[in-house]
């Protein structure tokens, strides 16, 4: 048996369906709700826009402005995200920069990650009722890659100061683990 089957027990896995998506899939539940989940600029990640009778959400998180990291020019992948009305966006942003080592070749990755104020672009681009950044909290280290990425704050000041002042209409929240949002 899978590992997840044994912790849920075979009632609650029995109802579970499984999505192994490598392309762009857009995924209808029973009540209407609509996922669909976009690739973009990282290979095996995902965005996912959620849409119910109610409200919109887009989560996008590990992504860059563009698939080759020595650009900061935003690609072509992002421009089906331009089209979408999310009321919540909520991004990851911590700007992550990356050291690499190529046999005896060092160098330094500096657009591993959005970075806030690219965060902020797309807010502006987008123009959600309400927008937070999250994944700041991703400092790694595997496969002799180190990443390095601001403190939670100063990601979060800067995300603050870009998006108000590039989308003053889009109420910037500072997120918290419990926060709820109600949308009337």
């Amino acid at each position: 048996k899978l590992q997840l089957e044994i912790d849920l027990g075979e009632f609650m896995f029995s109802r579970i369906k499984f999505h192994f998506i490598s392309e762009d899939k857009t995924i209808t539940l029973s009540d209407g709700t609509t996922v669909q989940c976009l690739t973009h600029t990282h290979p095996n990640h995902l965005a996912f826009y959620v849409e119910t009778k109610h409200t919109r959400i887009l989560h996008i998180s590990d992504a860059s402005v563009n698939e080759d990291k020595s650009h900061i020019h935003f690609s072509k992948t992002w421009d089906k995200f331009y089209n979408l009305k999310p009321d919540f966006f909520f991004i990851g942003a911590g700007g992550h920069n990356t050291r690499k080592m190529d046999g005896f070749d060092r160098d330094i990755i500096e657009n591993s990650t959005l970075t806030p104020v690219q965060a902020g672009k797309l807010v502006a681009k987008l123009l959600p009722k309400h927008a937070g950044v999250i994944g700041i909290y991703n400092f790694s280290v595997w496969d002799n890659r180190m990443e390095y990425a601001m403190s939670t704050e100063d990601i979060e000041g800067m995300f603050y100061w870009s998006t108000t002042y590039l989308a003053p209409s889009v109420k910037v929240h500072i997120l918290r683990p419990g926060d709820q949002f109600i949308h009337l």
